[in-house]
């Protein structure tokens, strides 16, 4: 995925969670298939930060936007 690609997937999430209400099945993580309830149900078991996410979901394995937008969608956890 090029940069241009990157840059239009990250407006159209951006877009899309502004305007839906977060759903336990959202996918965090497209590249991986994680989603919110993965994290929510991994954040369940005890404290966590970003790294433990990348380090035990796979966060950030593929494109890493996931990861560049974490500030946006923690706070649906």
């Amino acid at each position: 995925m090029n940069q241009e690609e990157q840059e239009l997937l990250l407006e159209a999430r951006a877009l899309l969670s502004e305007e839906l209400p977060p759903r336990g099945d959202s996918l965090i993580c497209e590249c991986e298939c994680v989603s919110l309830k993965d994290i929510r149900d991994f954040a369940s078991q005890g404290s966590y930060d970003l790294d433990t996410l990348k380090r035990e979901l796979n966060l950030g394995a593929g494109c890493a936007s996931c990861v560049r937008s974490y500030e946006t969608w923690k706070a649906k956890i």
